[in-house]
């Protein structure tokens, strides 16, 4: 009985993740939150990094987490929907931490008429594909995502809640 408790922590405290294994994490919340949006259709990091047409980029998550970084280029949601009808012949690709809130919102968009993608992963998936961001001071390499559970920015990254 001495070494239970011991046991219990070493069995409930994971070590570093590998990089193969913070992909897999990611898919596998992605594919728990994807049936809430079914007609919602996704692009995955690596199909938008290689993307050669423009998209509109829209980041629907709050403004702490934009502070932090977002994707170069990427619009602030509220600064989007009041000018949405300009984007009405373009493809959207909107995006979160993990694809939830974008994946909700892109289905929103088809509803409403628009070409929309929902990032499959979101910004911690952007990381993957050695994805750019920035912020207010220029490059970086610092994700907002909400805690260690989603903690699951590539090596070369910096996680913060």
């Amino acid at each position: 009985m001495v070494f239970g408790p011991a046991l219990y922590w070493v069995a409930t405290v994971p070590g570093p993740m590998t990089e193969s294994a913070k992909t897999h994490r990611i898919t596998e919340l992605f594919d728990v939150y994807s049936p809430e949006f079914p007609n919602a259709p996704g692009i995955t990091a690596t199909e938008l990094s290689a993307r050669v047409q423009p998209v509109v980029l829209d980041d629907v998550r709050t403004p702490e987490e934009q502070f932090v970084s977002r994707i170069p280029g990427a619009m602030d949601h509220q600064d989007f929907e009041k000018s949405i009808a300009d984007y009405s012949d373009s493809t959207i690709v909107a995006y979160c931490t993990i694809g939830y809130r974008s994946g909700l919102y892109t289905e929103a968009l088809i509803e409403r008429g628009f070409d929309a993608k929902n990032l499959e992963g979101g910004i911690v998936a952007w990381t993957h594909v050695d994805g750019p961001l920035s912020n207010q001071w220029g490059d970086t390499k610092e994700v907002h995502v909400y805690g260690r559970k989603w903690d699951l920015v590539a090596d070369g990254y910096q996680a913060t809640w």
